[in-house]
C-alpha cells in the first residue's frame, strides 16, 4: 500500500482502507463524489529560525519567517527573551517557530537555521549535553511528531532570508537594551 498523507475524512479513509480494502473503498465512493486533487498533502512550508546573545550568556532575542511553496513572506515574528546563552536562543526560536507553525494547521515543514549544533542535535548527529538544550529539544520533539514532514538544514549566515530574521533579532536586542 503506498503511503498517504491526509486529515478529516481522508484519515478515517485511509484508516478504512487499512483495515478492509474492499469496505474502505465503498465507503469512500459512497461519502465522496470530488476528485482526488482534494486529497492532495499540503505544501510545504519553509521557516527560517534565528535566536541570538548579545554576551554569552548575555540578552538574547529569537525570531523567524515562514514562507510559502511559492516563496512568498506569510509570516514572522521577533521577541527579546531576557538572558539566554546563544545556544539558549538558537534552540528557543525553532521551538517558538515549531509551535507556530504547527499550531496554525502545518503538517510539511522544512527548517532552515545558521546554527550548526542545533541543526545536527536535531537530525541525531551530535549528542546534547546541555540540559537546558535537551529540555528544549524534547519539546521540540513532540511538535516536530505532530507534523507529517519534518526537515532541518543548516544555511550560512549571509543566507538572505536568515539575514532577515537576524536584523528582526538584533531590532529587538537593541529595543530591550534601551
Amino acid at each position: 500500500m503506498l503511503p498517504l498523507r491526509a486529515k478529516g475524512w481522508g484519515r478515517i479513509f485511509l484508516f478504512m482502507v487499512r483495515r478492509n480494502e474492499q469496505l474502505g473503498s465503498q465507503l469512500f465512493t459512497a461519502l465522496c463524489d470530488t476528485s482526488l486533487e482534494s486529497m492532495n498533502p499540503a505544501p510545504t512550508l519553509e521557516v527560517y529560525t534565528d535566536g541570538a546573545s548579545r554576551g554569552n550568556p548575555g540578552p538574547a532575542a529569537i525570531g523567524y519567517a515562514v514562507y510559502d511553496s511559492d516563496g512568498r513572506l506569510i509570516d514572522k515574528d521577533s521577541k527579546a527573551v531576557g538572558v539566554r546563552t546563544n545556544n539558549q536562543a538558537e534552540y528557543e526560536a525553532f521551538v517558538w517557530a515549531l509551535e507556530r507553525v504547527v499550531k496554525k494547521g502545518a503538517t510539511d515543514v522544512r527548517f532552515y537555521s545558521d546554527s550548526e549544533l542545533l541543526v545536527r542535535q536535531v537530525n541525531g548527529q551530535y549528542k546534547i549535553k546541555d540540559l537546558r538544550l535537551r529540555d528544549l529539544h524534547d519539546l521540540a520533539q513532540g511538535y516536530i511528531d505532530a507534523l507529517d514532514g519534518f526537515e532541518i538544514e543548516h544555511v550560512s549566515r549571509q543566507n538572505e532570508r536568515t539575514a532577515r530574521v537576524d536584523e528582526m533579532i538584533n531590532e529587538e536586542l537593541d529595543e530591550y537594551e534601551r
